[in-house]
């Protein structure tokens, strides 16, 4: 990709992507991108994605298999972990306008119930999908996107942003601590999770907050020599 398509506008178009489908989603239809299809917060980050990278095909629902495949310059031996075999599907792949080669793999989650039964087999796919650079993949990038509401909450909280803001934080713990209980990528990847803006809205009949956070798994290119 050229100047300007790095790892983090690849982030930032996928953040500013979410916040698009829930501004669009509550104007047409009323209600929080929760309600909505998954594949309608896709699409949206999918065509953010389109719009901001200067030299790239983005493609959905893309088979994991033969993205991986396109991916290494030599195909890789032996048997695909389960994990990364049979029809299993990237919601959004972003791949190089000049090579032709995969570059990103991008999850979406926009129903959030926690970490463990959410975030935890896309994890673990973008994970290895992202270490497997030190086989000659050229996909470098792993992005799982976690969209967060609330409604009105309890006295524990003061308010649904501050309920939201600890969902961020308790996600970005968890992302650490299951990095490095990840067999064989902890070494060849590095974390890093970023915060949206957390959106809030109060009236009469409605108290509300929502935001996102994107677990990003960088590859850490090995070099040659001391």
């Amino acid at each position: 990709m050229p100047r300007g398509d790095s790892r983090q506008a690849i982030v930032d178009s996928a953040m500013q992507g979410i916040y698009k489908a829930a501004e669009e989603w509550e104007k047409m239809s009323g209600l929080w991108l929760e309600a909505a299809p998954e594949y309608f917060a896709t699409t949206r980050i999918a065509q953010g994605l389109a719009g901001q990278l200067k030299s790239a095909y983005i493609c959905l629902e893309w088979n994991i298999r033969e993205t991986l495949e396109d991916a290494r310059q030599k195909p890789k031996r032996g048997r695909p972990p389960v994990a990364m075999n049979g029809g299993k599907r990237f919601d959004v792949v972003v791949y190089y306008g000049q090579t032709g080669r995969p570059r990103a793999a991008i999850e979406v989650k926009h129903r959030f119930a926690s970490c463990s039964a959410t975030l935890s087999k896309d994890f673990r796919r973008l994970a290895m999908a992202t270490a497997d650079v030190q086989a000659g993949s050229s996909l470098s990038l792993g992005c799982l996107v976690v969209y967060l509401e609330q409604g009105p909450v309890s006295r524990k909280d003061a308010t649904p942003a501050d309920r939201i803001r600890r969902k961020q934080e308790s996600i970005r713990r968890w992302a650490d601590e299951r990095l490095a209980d990840t067999p064989g990528v902890a070494e060849s990847v590095k974390l890093r999770v970023h915060f949206g803006e957390v959106e809030s809205d109060t009236d009469d009949a409605f108290s509300g907050a929502y935001a996102c956070v994107i677990i990003a798994l960088e590859s850490i290119r090995k070099r040659n020599g001391p």
